[in-house]
């Protein structure tokens, strides 16, 4: 039986050929971190883990919120196995003190969900360490995240690591004069669209990289779809595609259960293993069919030398704002694949 109550949306998801419920296997053993789990896609996505065994580490920003959405897991899976760590991914000072208590920690981490975002179409700002607060969260919160725990992961053996994006990468623009973005000053579409581009880009090299070294770590980027979800929470209207994407969302969105179908089956699903690089999601047409294999609609995706710079790019901005080096667990390799 399909989990979500009959519409033509989950008849045309049934089609697609797969059902969130029996693809997921037992993942008992198995820990997952997932930042962003207490609402949307990524309370979802944590339900789903976690119904079928796995541990989980969720990573909130507020702790009011963090907790109760710990409860609500806890009350609706029996057993459950979830705690809370405490992070504003915006800024890399905090991300780098939750890497140290994720590395002190004796759990092997198997599953990495670099899930939470924002989409600010209003007046721009910066964190207080001088990048563009959505450039921020959306990219290199979640970059660093995963530079800092990638050794971890790689001494434990197979596991996924899982970069959410966007269609906003067809958006998406490079300016390796300004790795911050506050020279356009936008947080609007531009720099939602440049931080979704970044995590797509730095998810090829990543798994190029993984690939070459043959490590059993896999990475995938996924697209959710269009979701009428909280992301558009704190847009300000006097903006014209804030206004468009609200009313799209509302009219044709799908559900934040929906929209977590591609992370979750990116995350578990076993024909995937040996397959990462893939970056999966609905149809742009459709906004259905969530576990199919996509191509990006921005042309900067397929090219390999951005890949391999963003990555040095992104390693120079962190080290600059940190004032600390980045592991450099995955050693240099060529510009081809």
């Amino acid at each position: 039986m399909h989990p979500y109550p009959l519409s033509p949306q989950n008849l045309i998801e049934t089609i697609s050929g797969w059902i969130r419920g029996p693809a997921i296997p037992d993942l008992s053993g198995k820990v997952a971190v997932v930042s962003g789990f207490n609402s949307g896609i990524g309370y979802h996505t944590t339900k789903a883990l976690l119904e079928h065994g796995a541990e989980v580490i969720g990573i909130a920003r507020s702790d009011d919120r963090g907790h109760e959405a710990v409860a609500q897991l806890k009350e609706q899976v029996p057993g459950a196995k979830i705690s809370l760590k405490l992070c504003n991914m915006e800024l890399l000072s905090e991300v780098r003190g939750l890497a140290k208590e994720l590395l002190a920690m004796p759990a092997n981490i198997s599953l990495l969900i670099n899930n939470a975002g924002r989409f600010l179409d209003q007046g721009f700002s910066v964190t207080k360490e001088g990048i563009e607060h959505t450039l921020a969260l959306d990219y290199f919160g979640h970059a660093y995240l995963t530079l800092l725990l990638l050794e971890k992961m790689l001494s434990n053996g197979p596991g996924r690591i899982i970069n959410v994006c966007s269609q906003a990468e067809m958006f998406g623009s490079l300016d390796w004069s300004d790795m911050k973005g506050v020279s356009r000053q936008s947080s609007g579409m531009p720099a939602y669209g440049r931080a979704k581009l970044s995590l797509l880009l730095f998810t090829f090299e990543l798994q190029r990289r993984l690939r070459l070294t043959g490590a059993q770590v896999e990475a995938f980027a996924v697209h959710p779809g269009l979701v009428n979800s909280r992301l558009f929470d704190k847009m300000s209207f006097r903006y014209p595609f804030a206004l468009f994407t609200y009313t799209m969302s509302a009219i044709m969105g799908l559900t934040t259960q929906q929209g977590a179908l591609s992370s979750i089956y990116a995350a578990t699903h076993p024909e995937l293993s040996g397959k990462g690089g893939r970056y999966i999601g609905p149809s742009y047409t459709f906004n259905a069919f969530c576990c199919y294999p996509r191509k990006p609609l921005n042309p900067r995706a397929a090219d390999v030398d951005a890949w391999r710079r963003l990555w040095d790019e992104t390693y120079a901005v962190i080290e600059d704002v940190t004032g600390q080096q980045v592991p450099r667990t995955l050693p240099p390799v060529g510009t081809r694949v």
